[in-house]
């Protein structure tokens, strides 16, 4: 793009050039501000949860710096999207992202905006604003919103992991309902997502190794005065890719993919950036199979951080100790030093202009905090596609771990079983139908795994499902199994009291049934009938496809 022919702007004297001057200078656009570039801030500000609420003042700094290097900055409020305020009803948790993906789309093309800035907030939103940018390819930069401040209960940290803990030792007599109250009173402080490494945190990280944020820019305190100034130059720098027509498709290239999924083992990422990082690589039309570069790189890349819950460091001592970009630095080797950046050269420039890393919480490839993968895909009978581990979190016991399985259809049942101690050490619980077709949604089965957690069975039970889990899980959860139960995957055939090997360490998953008898089971099911009232989640069921593939939403060539 250049000056004067931005496509926000149109023919003087034609209807639509008529409408828009009459609508801006209603809303006190002055009349020459009118031709300059406008900016859409994206924004999932909202009053409901700590996660968005306080972005309208990141999105001013960023406005201020739009204006002063030229532009206009308009806000534009997507659906408010906080995944454990939707716990009541988790299909929502995904089905929100792609929802949020669309509404960006809608407001960007119809008031033909020039360009965007994605101010990432809680697990689904910046993976959204990502899909849209991939998609629409118009100047795009990122903002990371930032993390909140941990409470303090007791003289000990606490944060929405510890809450989510809280009714596994309340069901198991070990607290009281006044202590699940007073965590749940102290458990946020303020404003920010979570403050560990779960899905939002990882997914700020890995959008600076895609290179779609400022450099040194991740992870961020949302309090404080550097949050607002990585805002405001982020604006100013939105103007000059707009006029350098720089564009995502030109930034998140397939090896800037591979730099993401490398910097995911180096830190410990969530789980979940697996699916996130598909579906983006999907908008943008490479064709990347982002599974096979985690199975790929796992055994190459080792963890250098052990940020909670891989460890004892938190979120803040990673900011502190360089972040994101320190992080690439001791990867250089590994690298892709030529894949570019928003701000402007490539990778290997940037890593070369900051001050190598010292101290303990980010450590050197030759010295790393595990040589084991932060993050493994199994295979195996019940995975053919693969699933996934945040092997990282996976006690040194649980490794290696062979039990009878326990299945349920419904996070509530499971969890119900372990209060009535139902579920017992060495047993296998498979929790199905929670895929992105069948929940609908890629429904989360975090409530049950806090429930694990806080009855003391994370050390001796297995969970193996075609859901999701929280960021911040730990134990041997196995999630995302693909194909999914729900489309007749092997998954949907287990029977109670089959046995399961997992070896975490060899990347397996195997349901001890003899083929013959598999084969038998896998004729023999239907899919079971349900009825979804008309709505989005009834869409979405219609259209989602597979995990492996990011589970967007249509056919995809």
């Amino acid at each position: 793009m250049s000056e004067g022919t931005w496509r926000s702007n149109f023919d003087a004297g034609s209807a639509a050039w008529a409408s828009r001057r009459a609508h801006l200078r209603s809303v006190g656009i002055k009349s020459e501000d009118l031709e300059r570039p406008k900016i859409a801030v994206i924004t999932p500000w909202n009053e409901i949860g700590p996660c968005g609420f306080h972005l309208r003042g990141l999105a001013a700094a960023v406005k201020d710096g739009i204006y002063e290097a030229g532009g206009l900055g308009f806000e534009i409020f997507t659906c408010p999207m906080l995944d454990l305020q939707t716990l009541a009803d988790a299909r929502y948790m995904l089905v929100t992202r792609d929802l949020i993906s669309f509404e960006i789309e809608v407001a960007v093309e119809s008031f033909r905006f020039d360009g965007m800035v994605l101010i990432g907030a809680c697990d689904k939103t910046l993976p959204a604003e990502l899909m849209a940018a991939a998609r629409l390819d118009l100047p795009s930069i990122v903002v990371a919103g930032g993390y909140g401040a941990p409470g303090c209960h007791e003289g000990r940290r606490i944060d929405m992991e510890s809450l989510l803990e809280a009714p596994g030792a309340l069901g198991n007599g070990e607290i009281g309902l006044a202590e699940v109250i007073e965590l749940a009173e102290r458990a946020c402080p303020g404003p920010g997502v979570c403050s560990f490494l779960g899905t939002a945190n990882s997914m700020h990280c890995l959008a600076e190794a895609l290179g779609m944020t400022l450099p040194g820019t991740t992870p961020i305190a949302a309090a404080g005065e550097r949050a607002g100034q990585i805002a405001r130059s982020a604006g100013r720098r939105i103007v000059e890719l707009m006029r350098n027509d720089v564009r995502p498709r030109a930034i998140m290239t397939a090896p800037a993919f591979e730099n993401a999924v490398k910097v995911a083992l180096a830190i410990g990422a969530s789980t979940n950036v697996v699916h996130h990082l598909a579906a983006i690589a999907c908008e943008a039309e490479l064709r990347v199979s982002v599974i096979e570069l985690f199975e790929r790189f796992g055994r190459q890349v080792p963890q250098l951080c052990a940020i909670r819950p891989n460890g004892n460091d938190q979120i803040e001592d990673f900011e502190r100790a360089g972040g994101t970009a320190a992080v690439m630095q001791r990867l250089a080797p590994l690298l892709h030093l030529e894949a570019r950046s928003v701000a402007g050269g490539t990778i290997g420039d940037h890593l070369a202009q900051i001050s190598a890393a010292a101290g303990a919480v980010i450590r050197a490839l030759d010295d790393p905090a595990s040589a084991s993968p932060a993050l493994t895909i199994l295979r195996g009978n019940l995975a053919p596609d693969g699933a996934i581990v945040k092997s990282s979190a996976v006690p040194q016991e649980m490794r290696a771990h062979r039990g009878p399985a326990r299945v349920f259809t419904s996070v509530d049942d499971a969890v119900q079983a372990i209060e009535r101690r139902i579920i017992g050490a060495g047993d296998v619980v498979v929790l199905r139908g929670l895929g992105p077709s069948g929940g609908p949604g890629l429904e989360s089965a975090v409530a049950f795994t806090g429930s694990l957690v806080g009855s003391g069975l994370w050390r001796s039970v297995a969970l193996v499902t075609d859901g999701r889990f929280s960021g911040a899980t730990r134990g041997c959860c196995i999630g995302h199994v693909t194909p999914e139960a729900a489309l007749g995957g092997p998954l949907a055939i287990v029977e109670n009291g089959d046995f399961i090997a997992i070896d975490v360490d060899r990347g397996s998953l195997v349901l001890e049934v003899a083929d013959q008898e598999l084969q038998r089971r896998l004729g023999r099911w239907q899919r079971p009938a349900r009825r979804l009232r008309p709505g989005w989640l009834s869409l979405y069921a219609q259209t989602v496809q597979s995990y492996a593939e990011g589970a967007v939403l249509g056919k995809r060539s």
